[in-house]
C-alpha cells in the first residue's frame, strides 16, 4: 500500500503542475510580448516575459552547452535531492510534506517550460512606486510557498526540542 505522504506529494504536484501549465499556455497562446491586462493600475499586471535565465532573469546571457548544463542539469539534481529528503520525511510532519510538495511541483513546473521552450514563461508583474518587481509565475509562487512551509517546519521542530 502506498503511504500517505506519497499520495499527498503525487496530489500536489499534480495539482500544480497542471494549474501552472494551463497557465502558462493561456499566456504563451493568448498573449503577446507587450500586450499586459491590467488588473489593479499601477499596482499588478499580467503580462508575457520569456525568462531565459535563472531567479529573476539572472545569467540570461548563458548559452549552449553551459546554459543546458545550468538550467536543466542542476533543476533535475536539485530534484532528485528533493525526492531523496522527501522519501525520509515523517508522516506527521505536515508542513515539510506540503513544503517539499510545493517546491518539487514548481520546479517540474518551471522544468516543463525550460525542456519544451528553452524558457520560463512569466506573466505576474508588480509595480508599486517607482519599484518594479520581477516577473514571475504560479510555479515560482510554488517553491516560495514551499520554502516558508519548510521554515515553519523547522521552527515548529525546534519549538518541540526546547
Amino acid at each position: 500500500m502506498i503511504k500517505r505522504k506519497y499520495l499527498i506529494l503525487i496530489a500536489l504536484v499534480g495539482f500544480l503542475v497542471s494549474l501552472d501549465q494551463l497557465i502558462k499556455f493561456f499566456a504563451y497562446t493568448k498573449k503577446t510580448i507587450d500586450d499586459d491586462v491590467y488588473i489593479i493600475s499601477s499596482f499588478l499586471q499580467i503580462t508575457y516575459t520569456r525568462n531565459f535565465g535563472a531567479i529573476f532573469g539572472y545569467f540570461s546571457n548563458i548559452n549552449g552547452t553551459i546554459g543546458d548544463i545550468i538550467f536543466l542539469g542542476i533543476p533535475l539534481c536539485v530534484l532528485i535531492i528533493l525526492f531523496a529528503l522527501f522519501s525520509k520525511a515523517q508522516e506527521s510532519n505536515k508542513f515539510y510534506i506540503y513544503g517539499l510538495g510545493s517546491i518539487i511541483g514548481g520546479a517540474f513546473g518551471n522544468l516543463i517550460d525550460r525542456m519544451r521552450f528553452g524558457f520560463v514563461i512569466d506573466y505576474i508583474d508588480f509595480h508599486y512606486s517607482g519599484f518594479h518587481f520581477p516577473a514571475f509565475n504560479f510555479a515560482d509562487t510554488a517553491i516560495t510557498f514551499g520554502v516558508l512551509f519548510l521554515l515553519i517546519s523547522l521552527f515548529l521542530e525546534r519549538t518541540e526540542n526546547t
